[in-house]
């Protein structure tokens, strides 16, 4: 049992890291903030407030244009780890693109990690590439 749950914890998972970016741009196209906000890992909420995503996401989207974020595509994932002690914590960083409802495509970048509640999206662990903001790789997360 506890190599079980040992394995689940500590062992990266690129579907589960695709599912939690999935319900993460869900959100994003619903402009459903507080989903959004849920959807991040501890430490981007403990850096953000929910009322300044709000207001950043909303300024992201408008650079779509009427109709807003159509759909996405994930084209690739890459598995690494973040070491904690003798722990190496799993993340996953997908690729993909963004598709307005009219218009060019974007390509994005972002890390999901994995914590003791699941999946989440993190900006701030592994950087990431989005509407034309990039964050490098090697960003400040802090399991």
């Amino acid at each position: 049992l506890g190599n079980v749950l040992w394995h689940h914890l500590f062992a990266a998972n690129p579907g589960a890291a695709k599912g939690a970016v999935n319900t993460t741009l869900t959100a994003v196209q619903h402009h459903d903030w507080p989903a959004v906000y849920s959807s991040l890992c501890q430490q981007d909420r403990a850096n953000i407030d929910e009322a300044d995503l709000a207001s950043a996401g909303d300024a992201a989207l408008a650079q779509f244009g009427i109709g807003g974020l159509a759909r996405w595509t994930e084209t690739s994932t890459q598995t690494f780890h973040q070491s904690l002690g003798p722990i190496n914590l799993p993340e996953v960083q997908v690729q993909g693109e963004l598709f307005p409802a009219a218009g060019q495509s974007s390509p994005y970048k972002v890390v999901a990690v994995h914590e003791l509640t699941g999946w989440h999206v993190c900006m701030s662990a592994g950087g990431f590439e989005m509407l034309g903001y990039s964050q490098p790789l090697g960003g400040g997360f802090t399991p």
